[in-house]
């Protein structure tokens, strides 16, 4: 299991998925194996995106641009990264990203 302790460009593992969802990114197990650095890279390598982590035993329903959480766990959700820039060694900077954590029955939008 890979904890991504470091902010990099090079945090990435990205697959093609259904293609039902065009302006997110999703992660699973999120909270369970620490994966807020490799979701805080998505987002920077993918700007127009917003990222979500789902915990274990958690899901969505999205209905339009909103979503619901259902299921025993937390989804985490980041957007509006700005002012971007990286550094010599593969280190990111960013400012201003919004970091939502989300429980049962509480719901969201898919919007930037």
């Amino acid at each position: 299991m890979t904890t991504y302790s470091k902010l990099t460009a090079t945090n990435l593992e990205t697959k093609k998925g259904l293609g039902l969802i065009k302006n997110a990114i999703i992660d699973q197990h999120f909270v369970e194996r620490s994966r807020y650095n490799r979701l805080i890279s998505v987002c920077y390598e993918y700007p127009g995106k917003i990222g979500v982590g789902l915990a274990e035993s958690t899901a969505i329903k999205i209905q339009g641009d909103y979503c619901q959480v259902i299921g025993e766990g937390q989804v985490i959700v980041m957007k509006n990264m700005l002012r971007k820039k990286s550094g010599d060694k593969g280190q990111i900077g960013f400012s201003d990203i919004s970091m939502s954590a989300y429980i049962r029955g509480d719901s969201f939008t898919l919007s930037l």
